[in-house]
């Protein structure tokens, strides 16, 4: 796997996560986090960062994952417990 850091613009963005199966955003002291709405409307499993402002609609195991925060390690630990949600 290749990650290239780059500013992209938004349709861009879209298109390559046709080819996408997990979204992941650590972010911590996240508001609200419409990216991960986007992620999730788009079919991937998200997995965003407990007591953060995705918990408020990302319910872990169910629609989504979440980790305790400021333990990125969970991240990788978490997703291969749940399938791939598009063929």
């Amino acid at each position: 796997m290749t990650i290239t850091l780059r500013p992209r613009i938004h349709a861009e963005i879209f298109n390559q996560s046709a080819n996408d199966d997990v979204f992941v955003l650590p972010s911590y002291r996240e508001a609200f986090g419409i990216a991960y709405l986007e992620a999730m409307a788009a079919g991937l499993l998200t997995i965003g960062v407990m007591g953060e402002g995705p918990s408020q609609f990302i319910k872990n195991g169910e629609n989504g994952v979440l980790v305790p925060p400021m333990r990125c390690a969970g991240f990788g630990c978490r997703a291969p417990e749940y399938p791939r949600r598009r063929s």
